[in-house]
C-alpha cells in the first residue's frame, strides 16, 4: 500500500491476534464501516455480538482522537473465511485501508459451520475520507 503508513491496533476479545474479532457476527452481509461517535460504536458493537452472549463489555474509544474501522465478511456456509485489517496508510489526503479476506481453496478442511467473521480495529482520528480496499485471496491446502 503507497503512502505514510497509518497505524492500526486490533480490538479483540480473545489474546490471539490476527483472527477475527468473533467468528458468529450478527452481520449477514459484507460490511465496510468507519465508525466516528460512541453511539455508532456501541451500534456496531451490538450487531457484532448480536447471535451471542454473553456480550463482551464494549470497548472504551476516545473518538476526540480515534475511529474504528470494522470488516464483517457477512454470512458464509462454511468456517473457511478469514478476515483482516492489516494496515493503512495516509496517501493524497485520503486513509486508505487494507481488508483482506481469505478463502479456503483446494484440498482445505474447513468446518462445517455457518459463519460470519468480523475485524475491528483503531486508527487515530482522521476526518477526511477514509476508505477500505478489498483484497480477496484463496489458500489452498495441500
Amino acid at each position: 500500500m503507497s503512502g505514510d503508513p497509518v497505524a492500526l491496533t486490533e480490538i479483540r476479545v480473545s489474546p490471539a491476534p490476527q483472527i477475527p474479532l468473533t467468528w458468529s457476527s450478527g452481520f449477514t452481509s459484507p460490511q465496510r464501516i468507519v465508525v466516528r461517535t460512541q453511539q455508532e460504536w456501541a451500534t456496531t458493537w451490538a450487531t457484532i455480538w448480536s447471535r451471542q452472549t454473553p456480550v463482551p463489555a464494549l470497548p472504551v474509544v476516545d473518538f476526540t482522537s480515534e475511529v474504528v474501522v470494522v470488516a464483517a465478511s457477512g454470512y458464509q456456509s462454511n468456517g473457511g473465511v478469514r478476515i483482516a485489517i492489516p494496515n493503512a496508510a495516509l496517501d493524497q489526503g485520503a486513509v486508505k485501508v487494507s481488508v483482506v479476506e481469505t478463502f479456503a481453496g483446494a484440498n482445505c478442511v474447513v468446518p462445517a459451520v455457518n459463519s460470519s467473521p468480523v475485524f475491528a480495529a483503531r486508527m487515530v482520528r482522521f476526518d477526511g475520507p477514509i476508505s477500505l480496499t478489498d483484497v480477496r485471496t484463496t489458500t489452498d491446502c495441500e
